[in-house]
């Protein structure tokens, strides 16, 4: 049995449907981290480039790092399942949103005014590539599926093969010999390790993040600036093994700074947010073309401090926006949902449809699911350990000729 499966067992905090408050925090630092590298990134396109550009660098390895290794510690219960159950517990999920969302963000970009001088044009090739050519401002949640299946195609292997294999292809993909693929594909390289060794080290990752204190904090930021300050701003910085180094350092200082924010009432925002990063994911960049379209004619007019009040400006605009627009349409099926409940209905839930004559006789039902978090993903199963088996049938007496019911 892999290591995932053997600590995906009922009754850990993968299946009690525990949700640490640092584990909320870390997904909340990640996603605002994501939503203000697109601000940057698509202000930077407009014309409205600033000095927020510079610290592209450090953002490109610390917030996709942070993100992939925090999906990574809540995917033991669903890689401990079949292939089936895996499909419709996370997969269909993902991949039904990422090809609406896609579709909808390939139209929306083809009718807004264009962000620069020389846009590209919108074919059909745009909306029918999004299959094999990631999106990119959606290429997580296309990269996340492909790192499930590996991961459970490899559960059986020897972990440390496992994890050697993972950090060979982040490694090289880290090189840059891959750029020709496309920045999604060369990303989604680049973090595969991050997902797998946070899936295998999850119950050490969770037993020992809540221990860290500001101590650490402040050792591993300091460490974390040396490698961005002296290392990732020269070639090295293509050297095999340096991002994903550097990444992994990145993660660690992340999860440190979760766990501190979560323990001030000021960090309540951050877990609220960590609830809701799906939807902000797919939404953030809508407003953002909106607001970079309308001040492309204006660019040479930005004052210099405007050019480092709208990065965040506009990433909090967007955040707001996308929570809203959650609010208004989480309820209507297909949005931030399937559109078909049973898509998702795993065997355990299915079993526990079936009419009681025809289940078989067990001690108990040890997977009963828990209801969808805020993203309309489903949390962790639950396990009832307060479920008692039913008395053995009585045993028949002697003499009497009657079979022994099963």
């Amino acid at each position: 049995m892999s290591a995932t499966a053997r600590h995906a067992r009922p009754g850990s905090a993968e299946d009690t449907g525990s949700r640490e408050t640092w584990i909320d925090s870390a997904r909340g630092i990640a996603i605002i981290l994501v939503v203000l590298f697109h601000a940057v990134m698509y202000l930077g396109v407009a014309g409205i480039a600033g000095p927020w550009a510079l610290a592209s660098t450090p953002l490109d390895t610390f917030r996709m790092p942070l993100f992939f290794f925090v999906s990574g510690l809540l995917a033991p219960s669903a890689l401990a399942r079949s292939f089936g159950d895996l499909f419709r517990k996370r997969l269909v999920l993902l991949l039904y949103l990422y090809v609406v969302w896609s579709t909808v963000q390939t139209a929306y970009g083809a009718v807004m005014p264009p962000l620069d001088d020389a846009p590209d044009p919108v074919g059909w090739w745009s909306f029918a590539s999004i299959l094999v050519q990631p999106h990119p401002n959606l290429w997580f949640i296309y990269a996340l599926p492909i790192y499930f299946m590996i991961a459970w195609l490899m559960r059986s292997w020897p972990r440390l093969l496992q994890l050697a294999i993972a950090a060979i292809v982040s490694g090289a993909f880290g090189t840059g010999i891959f750029s020709s693929l496309g920045v999604p594909w060369e990303k989604a390289g680049r973090y595969f390790c991050f997902f797998l060794l946070a899936a295998h080290a999850a119950p050490i990752i969770r037993r020992l993040a809540p221990r860290l204190r500001l101590g650490h904090l402040f050792v591993l930021v300091v460490i974390y600036g040396g490698i961005v300050a002296f290392v990732l701003r020269t070639e090295w910085r293509f050297a095999p093994f340096v991002l994903l180094g550097a990444g992994l350092v990145a993660t660690a200082t992340g999860i440190a700074l979760a766990v501190v924010l979560s323990r001030v009432r000021a960090g309540a925002f951050l877990g609220y947010l960590g609830t809701r990063t799906l939807p902000i994911y797919l939404v953030h960049t809508f407003p953002m073309i909106a607001v970079a379209g309308a001040l492309h004619p204006v660019a040479d007019e930005v004052a210099p401090w405007q050019r480092v009040a709208l990065p965040p400006a506009l990433a909090a605009l967007s955040i707001l926006v996308s929570l809203g627009i959650h609010r208004l349409l989480r309820s209507v099926p297909g949005v931030f949902s399937v559109p078909v409940q049973r898509w998702t209905t795993t065997s355990d839930l299915r079993l526990r449809n079936m009419d009681p004559s025809q289940i078989p006789a067990v001690a108990s039902l040890n997977n009963t699911p828990a209801p969808p978090d805020r993203n309309g993903l489903p949390k962790a199963e639950s396990a009832p350990h307060d479920a008692t088996a039913p008395p053995p049938p009585p045993a028949p007496r002697r003499g009497i000729g009657r079979s022994r019911s099963l």
